[in-house]
């Protein structure tokens, strides 16, 4: 059997919001369905467990777990491949090592987790398993949009290298959103506080616009990284009181091949309406990306143009191509071994290219560039 043929059975760990507005939807969508089976979910909650299955097609094939013991009995199923981790960041990672270690592939929704410490010390533990581990990616849906890539595209093509790059990140948060009402980001244990501050929409959110700058700049493994920031509260409805507003500046040191460049960053979760728009000042021109609802507006002015304006619309399609590539990338690995659960630890050359962007590196990185600001 091809690799195109091979159904990947798929858990879900964790039924919350995203779980059940984005995964569900996407993996049960036509342009999945062929590839990819849900055969189990879980929860903390029977009831969010029963709840999210109600919503699948078929769902009586669904094998529904909770609890502590249900989660140690889909980590060692045998009617599951991988795991779709969907978790707080801190509960998230501990899953995930869990899961490496019984040879699940896992797909980790992003923060990887909420210290440097922790992360690497797992990331250490998966170097160790060897050539035949299994995929671990970290979903950062923003590394696949196809809006950063074509932007890059810009700065290594005609526009030139950035001079500097701008991002102001006015988000509207109050009680209508789903997100408002999740304890864990409200939390000071489970996501990073400043002086006992709780940070954690700061922090779970804006890791994004991390990994859209470090792919703008064309910061991709490290380097040394300069940051200053101011935090404040300005939300007067979050209770408990968070740091909800962070103005900041991060310089990228620059090597033989990449220049310099400084970036100016406001973000805030006090908005009264949203708006999200990256401006970057090129060598031979400009350009812009606003975020709108569904898609990204990307606006070109080249230079000797003072008055024509390129403009273009792009789908905001990164969650469904990251998906698609850690599917396809554990294809590869199912292909060569077949069924037999023993056989899940494939050589890690059979990894597609596209799935590089799912490293979890990657994705400490962006937590760094992040953490950096704080």
């Amino acid at each position: 059997m091809g690799e195109e043929g091979v159904v990947v059975r798929v858990a879900l760990v964790g039924a919350g919001n995203f779980a059940e507005n984005t995964y569900v939807p996407l993996l049960t969508s036509p342009e999945l369905r062929r590839s990819v089976s849900i055969s189990a979910v879980w929860s903390r909650s029977q009831a969010k467990v029963d709840k999210l299955c109600e919503g699948l097609t078929g769902g009586g094939a669904v094998k529904k777990y909770h609890a502590e013991d249900g989660l140690e009995a889909v980590l060692r199923s045998n009617d599951v491949d991988a795991v779709i981790v969907l978790l707080p960041p801190k509960a998230g990672l501990e899953v995930t090592a869990k899961a490496l270690r019984l040879g699940k592939h896992v797909l980790q929704e992003k923060p990887v987790g909420t210290s440097r410490r922790d992360v690497q010390s797992i990331l250490e533990e998966y170097g160790k398993m060897g050539e035949f581990r299994p995929l671990w990616g970290v979903a950062e849906n923003y590394r696949y949009e196809e809006a950063y890539a074509e932007a890059r595209n810009l700065i290594e093509g005609d526009l030139g290298p950035l001079i500097s790059l701008t991002l102001n990140a006015s988000l509207a948060l109050n009680e209508s959103s789903c997100y408002w009402h999740t304890p864990w980001r409200h939390s000071t244990e489970e996501l990073p506080a400043v002086d006992g501050v709780g940070i954690g929409y700061l922090f779970e959110g804006p890791v994004h616009f991390m990994a859209a700058i470090r792919k703008l700049v064309g910061c991709t493994r490290g380097g040394a990284i300069h940051a200053s920031a101011t935090l404040m509260a300005k939300n007067q409805a979050l209770s408990p009181q968070q740091l909800d507003t962070l103005v900041g500046f991060l310089r990228f040191e620059g090597d033989e091949s990449t220049p310099c460049v400084p970036c100016s960053i406001s973000i805030t979760y006090a908005a009264s309406r949203p708006l999200v728009l990256f401006v970057a000042i090129c060598e031979r021109g400009n350009f812009t990306i606003e975020r709108v609802p569904g898609k990204y507006r990307i606006s070109v002015v080249r230079a000797g143009q003072t008055t024509t304006t390129e403009t273009r619309e792009v789908p905001f399609n990164g969650v469904e191509r990251e998906v698609l590539s850690f599917v396809r990338g554990v294809q590869k690995f199912k292909a060569v071994a077949g069924e037999a659960p023993a056989n899940l630890r494939r050589k890690v050359g059979l990894v597609p290219e596209e799935c590089l962007d799912l490293s979890p590196v990657e994705a400490l990185l962006d937590m760094d560039c992040l953490l950096s600001l704080f």
